[in-house]
């Protein structure tokens, strides 16, 4: 898994997790959508990660993967988007959105 730590990304996304989560199966699930869709492990703790990428074309596709994995999303309580027009806002309601 790719992590950059000193360089500004144009898109994140941070994800906060319950304590009951795995984050062993997160980071490897976060290892897939990072290798798939282009973007980078920027950081992780003990009960978050977070997604960067240079553009959106990048972003949004990592975005509606996690969108999509019922594990992270039963998983999931906090959830931030940050992007050059908007800034930094929560984005867990919009995670969590049934889809289907």
């Amino acid at each position: 898994m790719k992590m950059i730590f000193a360089k500004e990304m144009e898109y994140t996304l941070k994800l906060i997790f319950s304590p009951k989560a795995k984050m062993e199966t997160i980071l490897q699930k976060a290892e897939g959508i990072c290798n798939e869709n282009g973007t980078v492990l920027l950081k992780h703790t003990e009960n978050s990660i977070t997604l960067g990428a240079d553009s959106f074309e990048t972003f949004s596709p990592a975005l509606l993967d996690i969108r999509y994995d019922d594990y992270f999303k039963e998983n999931l309580i906090g959830a931030y988007c940050t992007d050059p027009f908007d800034g930094t806002y929560p984005c867990l309601d919009d995670i969590l959105k049934n889809y289907t």
